[in-house]
C-alpha cells in the first residue's frame, strides 16, 4: 500500500517505514491489540487494514473449527450394526 500511496500510514518520528515495520503492523493487525505507534490514514490503507483484520479472525476460527471437528469426528466405516 505503501508504494501506491506514499504517507498512507503514520510512523512515529524519527522511524522511517520499511518492511520490517510494515510486518509488525501486520502483526498487531492481526493481533487485534490496536495501534499505538504505526496507524492507517488512508482511508484504503484503513479498508485494507480492516480487511486484514477480518480475513484474520476468520482464518483463525475455520482453521480452528475444522481441526477440532477431525479430531473428534467419528468415521462413519467404523460403526457396528
Amino acid at each position: 500500500m505503501e508504494l501506491v500511496a506514499p504517507g498512507a500510514f503514520r510512523v512515529p518520528a524519527g522511524e522511517h517505514l520499511n518492511s520490517a515495520n510494515l510486518l509488525y503492523f501486520s502483526f498487531v493487525t492481526l493481533a487485534t491489540v490496536g495501534y499505538g505507534d504505526f496507524s492507517p490514514v488512508n482511508i484504503v490503507a484503513r479498508n485494507l487494514a480492516v480487511l486484514e483484520a477480518i480475513t484474520g479472525q476468520l482464518y483463525m476460527v475455520i482453521l480452528i473449527s475444522r481441526l477440532v471437528s477431525e479430531r473428534w469426528t467419528k468415521p462413519a466405516d467404523n460403526q457396528d450394526p
